[in-house]
């Protein structure tokens, strides 16, 4: 069931992949079996990547549930776009 929590976790690797150019784990191919548990089984375990990008800590915070909205994310990435 999606909420708030949900969509923000999504939003991360939505993050990602648009930083990365790949989806979170490139080696668990989609649709392939067992691929969901897979990528489920990492999450929860917090095995999540440590690719470097300039958005890293929001996609962590995002994946660490560390936002209460989206608003908060969006603060986050005008704090670096006004670094760049």
């Amino acid at each position: 069931m999606a909420d708030i929590e949900t969509d923000l976790f999504a939003l991360g690797c939505t993050i990602y992949f648009i930083m990365m150019g790949h989806c979170v784990f490139p080696d668990i191919v989609d649709g392939e079996d067992g691929w969901y548990d897979s990528v489920r089984s990492r999450f929860a375990n917090a095995q999540f990547p440590q690719d470097s990008h300039v958005c890293s800590a929001i996609t962590s915070k995002c994946w660490e549930r560390k936002y209460d909205s989206a608003i908060s994310v969006l603060q986050d990435i005008e704090a670096i776009e006004m670094k760049i």
